[in-house]
């Protein structure tokens, strides 16, 4: 049939056969492109994701170190800063999931993403909540070592102190003996230790160990033993028993204040490794993603 045709029938057919290739080819060509553009547009998307999370992990190191104290440029605290910013990341990660030229088969891993989240911020707001333990448990010390001071203060000035004053008046040497000998104990049994307990709570504050916590918890039996031991060597007189009583419940009071202090650090210590692995797989669902789609430009481009 072909052999029959007439010279320009065959130019005529041989040129729209070429027309069609080349049609084909810019079809071709014109979805590789387009398939290229949108492949780099959602690893766009991807990368966004990716700096938000980046960004939060600022904000956290910044919230360990200042917690809850808002900052005079933006009027806002750094778990504030973060919960913004995490704000802007799930929004990052729903306009990708809702992409309509994101294929559903890959929207499985971003919906991975948007659920490793949502657990990352569950143990930020974990971690957040041991802060205000903390804080709260910090605050309390120096209420109660305030109330301490206070007690001794009082024994002296409405106790001791006068005691002593009319013993030198009447040259009594006994009772000033015995007056000298209240304050010193006073002094080694209450004053001393509860100091030294101060210093190893804030030791504990600022170091966070274990170790740490062992020297606290010895330090506080030593405020125990004392306390009772100054009670019974000032037996019979009741303004300085009620102090030492007094003294011991605040004792008591400052190891209840330092356990919720300590709980909190171990729990915190729980949370930085849950926040990690939240952290982990929230940015390789998005890695995954990105990998997956850099591989459908090379085979396009191939």
């Amino acid at each position: 049939m072909f052999k029959n045709m007439a010279l320009g029938a065959k130019i005529g057919l041989g040129f729209g056969l070429l027309v069609m290739i080349v049609a084909i080819l810019g079809v071709v060509a014109w979805n590789g492109i387009t398939q290229i553009a949108t492949n780099v547009t959602l690893s766009e998307e991807g990368y966004a994701c990716i700096e938000h999370m980046n960004q939060c992990a600022v904000l956290r190191r910044e919230f360990v170190i200042q917690g809850f104290t808002k900052d005079e440029a933006t009027g806002k605290s750094a778990d504030e800063k973060w919960a913004d910013e995490y704000d802007l990341l799930t929004q990052q990660l729903m306009t990708l999931k809702d992409n309509k030229a994101l294929p559903t088969h890959y929207k499985e891993t971003v919906t991975s993403a948007m659920d490793s989240s949502q657990k990352y911020k569950a143990v930020f707001e974990k971690g957040a909540d041991c802060r205000k333990s903390k804080d709260a448990a910090f605050a309390s010390w120096g209420k109660i070592g305030w109330a301490v001071t206070e007690e001794i203060q009082t024994a002296k000035t409405k106790v001791i102190d006068p005691g002593m004053a009319a013993a030198k008046a009447s040259a009594d040497i006994t009772n000033v003996q015995k007056w000298a000998g209240i304050s010193e104990e006073m002094n080694a049994k209450i004053i001393e230790p509860f100091l030294l307990l101060r210093v190893n709570a804030m030791s504990l504050v600022l170091t966070s160990t274990e170790e740490q916590w062992k020297k606290f918890l010895a330090q506080l039996q030593v405020c125990k033993t004392g306390a009772s031991e100054f009670t019974i060597l000032v037996k019979g007189s009741t303004e300085l028993e009620n102090m030492a009583g007094k003294v011991a419940d605040l004792v008591n009071q400052y190891e209840t204040a330092g356990n919720q202090f300590n709980n909190s650090v171990v729990e915190e210590r729980s949370v930085a490794v849950e926040l990690g692995t939240t952290a982990k797989a929230v940015v390789g669902a998005i890695t995954k993603l990105q990998d997956t789609l850099k591989k459908d430009m090379d085979s396009i481009i191939a």
